[in-house]
């Protein structure tokens, strides 16, 4: 026979009996029972960052000069961040790459630390002219 807590406590209470043995749960009440678990994700935060690290770049790899332009991605979930490293020929190209990585998560804080770099045109100006 399984006595619930709340059955032992009004038979105690009626009572002058008292009982030692500790208080079972039924079935119907799981609820009342506390484990001393670790939340969830916190055992699991080099997973979790590995994935959305994974996500973004998927979105760059979208986008040929972005995936041609090698960005190194970090994830950091528990601070909700996402940092891009590398560099890229334009402006333009840096906030796509910022753009893209922004949608892989609501919310994203972002770390950006991707350096402009234009292609330099061959230098003409060391050649005499006549």
């Amino acid at each position: 026979m399984i006595v619930t807590c709340t059955q032992l406590t009004i038979a105690l209470a009626l009572s002058t009996v008292v009982f030692s043995s500790p208080c079972r749960l039924s079935a119907e009440q799981p609820g009342m029972i506390q484990r001393n678990k670790k939340p969830i994700g916190l055992t699991k935060t080099e997973r979790a960052n590995a994935e959305l690290e994974k996500e973004v770049s998927a979105k760059i790899a979208t986008n040929g000069e972005l995936k041609a332009a090698k960005l190194i991605v970090s994830a950091d979930v528990t601070k909700n961040e996402i940092t891009l490293r590398g560099t890229v020929t334009s402006d333009s190209i840096r906030s796509k790459a910022v753009e893209l990585a922004k949608s892989a998560q609501a919310g994203v804080v972002m770390n950006d630390q991707i350096k402009v770099k234009a292609i330099a045109d061959p230098d003409t100006s060391a050649v005499p002219s006549q």
